[in-house]
């Protein structure tokens, strides 16, 4: 499985974190700190943490644990332990960090932080406001900013923007790039897209990206919790993708909104992402996906349901059934009974026990006429929803 060295750093950032934490609630020296010990932290502490946390403390730890330089044998029983560890015992939802976040961004709130944001009284309230109803026109991931670019539209389009995924590794993207296209994109949204992008690229690095979109966020949390004091839940800047997914999924079928977003199937969406309501309102100027784009997540997505198909192939071997002793046990355990196989030098087997419907069924007709024709040659006492009391039973009459 390959990984990026950001995530490489955030998984020792991360790992240095949960140590020093570890060593300062056990009264130790970080240093003093031994891989067992601190596994056996974790996983008391697992009771603590959602499970979306659990698992990204257990991957930045067993990544740290199984790189780091240490003597032979000193952390492999820590790393077995922490391995055989799943997220049974921790909680399904947290009221911390991301639990804390709105999953959509409506208009009308979208409105109301925009009108405070104009007030001045945020440091970078003009940048917010453009980086807010970019993302919500677009649906890119904020860290997705400083490699993308408007680019001259084909014809019959009036906007096109380039997108590099950012979550390409382990099969997760569908490809390296997306494309949207615009037919309508108002030139204010499409001011407020090209000065976002100017500014993710005026930085130098990442890391220098990476540290302004937190005051971004944090700007954003002030206004939200000063707007609603009340409410339990705060507006994150990544709000706005779950609010694109959402109006997309009114709009677009599962492959096109996976086409938009650079999702490589079409559940990832659908089930994770903002909720599509009732009123069925579309206040975004949705762009128009790709359809190559959409051929391969089609394509993704056939794959996937071929491999699960064959998981769930049936046994063709055949199933061994109780042996038809007697016409209760026929009729209880096996309607459609298989036929006696019989040899060439064999006389035919005696039919005589077995339930009427088999002998319609398997006997041969005595001349050339269809079922129907026997079935009218029944006896008309003997209805055909209600057989014969002996014929169910298999006994000749005397």
């Amino acid at each position: 499985m390959s990984v990026t060295a950001q995530t490489i750093a955030t998984y020792v950032e991360r790992a240095a974190r949960l140590r020093a934490r570890c060593a300062r609630e056990i009264s130790v020296e970080v240093a003093e700190l031994t891989p067992l010990r601190f596994v056996h932290w974790l996983v008391e502490q697992k009771s603590n943490w959602s499970r979306s946390t659990w698992r990204s403390y257990k991957a930045a730890a067993l990544y740290v644990l199984t790189h780091e330089d240490r003597p032979l044998d000193e952390g492999d029983g820590a790393i077995a332990i922490l391995g055989a560890e799943s997220q049974t015992g921790a909680v399904v939802r947290t009221k911390e960090t991301s639990a804390m976040k709105a999953g959509r961004f409506r208009y009308q709130d979208r409105m109301r932080v925009y009108a405070d944001l104009r007030l001045g009284r945020a440091r970078y309230g003009r940048e917010l406001i453009d980086f807010l109803r970019a993302s919500c026109a677009t649906g890119l991931r904020p860290l997705e900013w400083y490699a993308a670019s408007l680019e001259i539209p084909e014809k019959g389009y009036n906007a096109k923007l380039v997108i590099h995924n950012a979550k390409t590794t382990n099969g997760r993207g569908n490809g390296a790039r997306r494309t949207l296209r615009w037919r309508h994109l108002s030139p204010s949204m499409m001011r407020s897209i090209a000065r976002t992008i100017g500014l993710a690229r005026s930085f130098l690095s990442d890391d220098d990206y990476t540290k302004y979109y937190g005051r971004l966020q944090g700007c954003l949390q002030d206004v939200s919790r000063r707007l609603w004091p009340d409410k339990e839940q705060c507006y994150a800047i990544y709000c706005c993708r779950h609010e694109f997914i959402a109006q997309a999924k009114l709009v677009y079928a599962p492959a096109e909104v996976a086409a938009l977003v650079g999702h490589h199937d079409d559940e990832t969406a659908f089930t994770h992402y903002g909720r599509r309501d009732s009123t069925g309102v579309v206040d975004i100027e949705l762009p128009i996906p790709d359809e190559a784009e959409v051929a391969q997540v089609r394509r993704t997505v056939a794959t996937q349901l071929e491999a699960l198909s064959k998981l769930h192939e049936r046994d063709d071997t055949p199933v061994t059934s109780r042996s038809p002793a007697d016409p209760q046990t026929v009729a209880e355990f096996e309607p459609f009974p298989t036929p006696p196989v019989t040899k060439k030098d064999e006389p035919a087997p005696d039919l005589s026990l077995w339930p009427n419907f088999y002998k319609m069924l398997h006997a041969p007709p005595t001349d050339s006429s269809s079922f129907g024709s026997r079935r009218e040659r029944r006896d008309d006492t003997t209805s055909d929803i209600e057989p014969n009391e002996n014929e169910q039973t298999g006994i000749k009459p005397p």
